[in-house]
């Protein structure tokens, strides 16, 4: 498992971003809609390196068009996620 530690606001927008791109492969949409609650934080446990790669891939791809008003929590969230699968691999 891949913990990835996001504020609530951050989770809830990645929440909203994978549910609306329909990420079901490896588990995201299930791993992000299951966190666990952890103070103001939640902890998303992804079910591997690739699900999470697969999910920053899917950021970064649709980073270019930033039209959608979560976007900036999305871009928030890409350095944890970079930095959950450093430490993973």
């Amino acid at each position: 498992m891949i913990r990835v530690v996001l504020p609530e606001d951050e989770r809830r927008v990645l929440g909203e971003f994978v549910r609306t791109q329909r990420l079901r492969q490896f588990g995201i949409e299930a791993s992000v809609r299951s966190a666990e609650a952890s103070d103001t934080d939640r902890v998303v446990a992804f079910r591997s390196l690739d699900a999470v790669n697969s999910l920053i891939d899917k950021i970064t791809s649709y980073a270019q068009t930033w039209d959608l008003p979560w976007a900036v929590s999305l871009h928030r969230a890409l350095p944890r996620l970079h930095r959950a699968a450093a430490d993973a691999s």
